[in-house]
């Protein structure tokens, strides 16, 4: 199968050493890297749970058998083989590994594994909250690019800058600055595609916000911030804390929100019913703020799915499921 000018790009980069893919989210980032490890016959894709079928997927439409693609929580189970080599390792959604100043539990594991061929990170932002985030996947890459660092603490005191913010409990470092140059120096084994390269027609869409106001809606919100806390069918909602506040306030105002048991009160369907009559004759995809949401739309007189493969397929008219699950893959 032939690929587009962007990722036959991103296989000469890939040839020539780079080790990191970085690109807008469907500008076709998989491709490429089966085409580049296709010669290889164990390879490993660690990628988020969501994600893995989309890969079989790629990988069955590229003529490509054998891979073993799992996510991330598999390597951390007791039945995980660390002593298995493999040929190659695509580290999918690479950001999840990017978490600071501890890294992710699974880093470790990662480092150690027996890869024999190139290991290659992919991910749309793999430093969207800091450059921080960079170290730990650098170091499952097993990337040398910052120098030999033994911990992220030891690595923050080269490249970073002290930020330190007042909390109850004293000032505390945030580990989330560091110096300038350092995206330059990790791109040194990153090939980069904006969507613009990739697509070059593409238009960036437009925001378009929908104001939703219902009087009650408004008047639990208020009696929350309050009183800390409002009854609904018998069950308490109950937000001691500024941020629980603002936290339950935003369930209210999606229309489900979790009482102090951590079941869920139904309030309003506000959104699904905006939605079914805009949308009603369409095609579309709905991500949820939160999981609760995707109850409310499930009330909806449309033909609606949580699996994309099957709303790719075309057998649902919806696609209905949480921004937490689907965002990523």
């Amino acid at each position: 199968m032939s690929l587009m000018p962007h990722q036959v790009k991103i296989v000469e980069e890939l040839n020539r050493g780079m080790r990191y893919v970085v690109a807008k989210p469907r500008t076709g980032k998989t491709r490429p890297v089966i085409k580049f490890l296709k010669g290889g016959n164990e390879i490993l894709v660690l990628t988020k749970k969501a994600a893995i079928g989309g890969w079989h997927s790629e990988l069955e439409a590229m003529g490509v058998e054998g891979w073993t693609v799992t996510n991330y929580e598999q390597v951390r189970s007791k039945n995980w083989d660390m002593a298995k080599r493999w040929d190659g390792l695509v580290l999918d959604e690479a950001h999840s590994l990017g978490k600071y100043p501890k890294p992710n539990l699974t880093v470790p594991i990662i480092e150690k594994m027996l890869v024999n061929g190139p290991r290659i990170g992919v991910s749309a932002t793999p430093c969207a909250e800091s450059y921080s985030q960079l170290f730990h996947q650098a170091k499952a890459l097993r990337a040398n690019v910052f120098g030999d660092y033994a911990s992220f603490y030891k690595w923050h005191k080269v490249y970073g800058i002290a930020d330190k913010v007042r909390t109850a409990y004293g000032e505390r470092e945030t580990y989330k600055k560091v110096k300038e140059g350092i995206f330059e120096t990790f791109k040194r084994m990153a090939v980069v595609i904006d969507r613009q390269e990739a697509m070059v027609n593409f238009v960036e869409a437009k925001d378009h916000i929908v104001k939703l106001r219902d009087d009650d809606v408004s008047f639990l919100c208020k009696k929350l911030k309050r009183d800390k806390i409002v009854t609904m069918f018998g069950l308490d909602i109950v937000a001691e804390t500024p941020l629980a506040v603002a936290q339950k306030c935003q369930q209210i105002c999606a229309g489900v929100v979790l009482d102090d048991e951590g079941e869920k009160v139904f309030i309003h369907q506000l959104k699904a019913d905006w939605a079914y009559e805009k949308f009603k004759g369409s095609r579309i995809a709905v991500l949820t703020g939160f999981k609760g949401e995707v109850d409310i739309f499930k009330r909806l007189p449309v033909s609606q799915t949580d699996d994309y493969l099957a709303f790719q397929r075309g057998e649902f008219q919806w696609f209905v499921g949480s921004w937490q699950r689907f965002a990523r893959g």
